[in-house]
């Protein structure tokens, strides 16, 4: 993995460079599509949970393991940037 985004401890957010996170998100096409549409900054914030690295301010809660069991009530679909010319999504 990328030493910037591997530098990141347990449960931390990191400042990295686009072309890291163009790299690493290289499987993601929407990522991908976030990245160089929407930052506009040459760094921005990723957030590290464990082995999932996401692009995100985080942190939402201290550690997931405060999580004992969730319950999907709901789903739904929407469009990719809510353009019904673009992708279907599943919304949980």
């Amino acid at each position: 993995m990328l030493t910037a985004l591997t530098a990141l401890s347990f449960n931390n957010t990191c400042n990295t460079h686009h072309t890291h996170h163009t790299r690493h998100y290289r499987y993601n096409e929407f990522k991908l599509r976030i990245i160089n549409e929407r930052i506009t900054e040459p760094a921005t914030t990723v957030y590290r949970n464990g082995p999932l690295i996401d692009l995100c301010r985080g942190p939402h809660i201290p550690h997931t393991g405060m999580i004992k069991a969730f319950s999907v009530t709901k789903n739904s679909s929407s469009y990719w940037e809510g353009k019904a010319d673009k992708e279907v999504l599943q919304r949980v």
